[in-house]
């Protein structure tokens, strides 16, 4: 709980919109901490696998935020989709660097989006979510804050199977 109150107080600090490299496990564990209530029930299960001293030059705040929302709605996926007898709520967190480029990847064995709702899904106000559980303007928000640090954004999905976002950062800024 004492880590929790930390973590907001760092995330809720106005002012701090200075590019720095940040760890990128570390934006990850606050992240994580962040929705700790939903996850830790043990009914998802979550997976890291970030490269050793992987860093992203940002606003560690509003990539915290990213992270944030992106696992959230990982979340909430994988508690809308019936699971078959023998698999289990996944969510798995991949960071790598390559190619001149600091790579997290976020994919979780959900319901998947659909084509039609995949190209939409960055504009605001756009939402496949019930009334009252989303205003769709969560991945607009994600969208212009990865932008904004020169940064990419893309979804890969199979409907029925899985949703993977990947964040792409120059490693050097």
């Amino acid at each position: 709980v004492i880590q929790i109150v930390s973590d907001l107080r760092t995330f809720t600090h106005p002012g701090v919109d200075q590019l720095r490299p940040v760890d990128v496990a570390d934006l990850v564990s606050v992240s994580l901490r962040f929705l700790s209530t939903e996850w830790k029930d043990g009914k998802v299960t979550i997976e890291q696998d970030i490269a050793d001293g992987q860093e992203i030059s940002c606003n560690s705040n509003k990539l915290t935020q990213v992270i944030v929302n992106l696992l959230q709605n990982s979340l909430d996926a994988c508690s809308e989709k019936n699971y078959p007898d023998g698999e289990k709520p996944k969510i798995e967190i991949h960071g790598e660097v390559k190619n001149g480029l600091s790579i997290l990847r976020i994919r979780d064995n959900g319901p998947g989006i659909s084509e039609a709702d995949r190209v939409k899904i960055f504009d605001p106000f756009f939402t496949t979510k019930d009334v009252g559980k989303g205003m769709g303007l969560g991945l607009s928000i994600c969208y212009r804050i990865v932008e904004e640090i020169d940064g990419r954004i893309e979804v890969k999905s199979e409907p029925g199977r899985f949703c993977e976002i990947s964040l792409e950062f120059p490693t050097k800024m």
